[in-house]
């Protein structure tokens, strides 16, 4: 068995231990540290192997790493010219990973291999069907020859678990999406933009009735809108999103409870832009269709404003019931266009990716 030994830790040091150093002071700026082995001392011959890691000192992040085997004579005086080995050869990045496959006995009959990094989108794709041996060739196979995500879905739609796993990690991923939109919602420092950023293209918050995103935020004259969602049969949704901190969201007006002159703004700014589509739809549509390639029917617009967050309210006395009933009055009143809290819609996405059996 051999015996790990540190250069500093003194001691007699048997001839066949296994000596271990590191590297002393940096070559390179980029030089990020050097670990080292003898893994033969004989009378003739001194072996050595190490690896040493580049990349940026200041994150941590390490971008090459080299593995060089080096073999040195000795000299006449009876010690080694480490400066100088008769044989030296180096991998690096990838071809260490091959090379350790090798000398693991993970490559069990002849063939072409691809090392896949563990932590990457295609080792977590490896992982769901690990477990699944029938359905880990297939997966595998798309992996090895083709990058196109349509390709890869295709093989795991042929496999008997693997569309399921698929389903299950895109599961996974909505929620963790979703549980940090509503933490963030919640936070009194959020803004209307950091809402845009974390689910402006997360079109599947908004229900099942929809197919995606147009790719152009500025589908009318003067107007640019937030969110543009393709339903089913391509008609246009327009989301307009506002800032969840929003105190006086609901206020007290006589002897009922109202939305405050902020909710009244922002649904005339999406009532419109639904004016709009019906003055401008037909001629934008054809412009869309013919310039631009992007099929969208704009015929009966309806839009959605996502405003406030209850969690912020500061209104005194205020009922917990009367937050949804000055709310849905208020959308009584409406036509194609909805008022909702950032909260409401969080819940409603939460619950659809809850699956019980019936």
């Amino acid at each position: 068995m051999a015996e790990f030994v540190s250069k500093e830790a003194g001691g007699r040091v048997e001839p066949d231990a296994f000596k271990v150093w590191t590297g002393g002071q940096p070559k390179s700026p980029n030089h990020m540290g050097l670990v080292g082995a003898t893994i033969k001392l004989g009378p003739k011959v001194c072996k050595t192997v190490s690896v040493a890691k580049f990349g940026d000192r200041t994150t941590g992040e390490v971008k090459k790493r080299v593995l060089r085997l080096s073999k040195y004579d000795r000299q006449a005086g009876g010690g080694f010219d480490f400066d100088n080995p008769v044989a030296a050869c180096s991998v690096e990045n990838e071809e260490i990973e091959r090379l350790l496959a090798l000398l693991n006995e993970d490559i069990d009959h002849a063939g072409r291999y691809r090392v896949v990094d563990a932590k990457s989108p295609a080792g977590d794709l490896l992982s769901l069907v690990k477990d699944r041996p029938e359905d880990l060739h297939v997966v595998i196979e798309a992996l090895s020859t083709h990058a196109a995500p349509e390709v890869i879905g295709a093989a795991l739609a042929r496999s008997k678990g693997g569309l399921s796993s698929a389903e299950t990690a895109v599961i996974l991923h909505r929620r963790n999406l979703l549980e940090g939109a509503a933490a963030a919602a919640a936070d009194l420092g959020v803004t209307e933009t950091d809402m845009q950023r974390l689910i402006g293209n997360a079109w599947w918050i908004f229900g099942g009735r929809y197919t995606g995103i147009v790719p152009r935020r500025q589908l009318l004259q003067l107007d640019e809108h937030d969110i543009p969602l393709v339903c089913a049969d391509r008609s246009l949704h327009i989301v307009e999103l506002k800032g969840p901190v929003i105190p006086s969201l609901i206020k007290r007006h006589r002897n009922h409870w109202i939305v405050s002159s902020e909710v009244h703004e922002a649904t005339m700014q999406a009532t419109n832009y639904v004016r709009t589509a019906d003055e401008l739809g037909a001629s934008a549509e054809r412009n869309l269709r013919e310039e631009l390639g992007i099929e969208v029917d704009l015929r009966r617009v309806f839009a959605t404003v996502v405003i406030g967050h209850r969690e912020h309210l500061v209104a005194e006395n205020l009922p917990e019931e009367q937050f949804d009933v000055a709310l849905r009055t208020y959308n009584a009143a409406l036509n194609r266009v909805q008022v909702i809290t950032y909260d409401q819609l969080f819940d409603a996405a939460s619950r659809s990716l809850v699956f019980e059996g019936t």
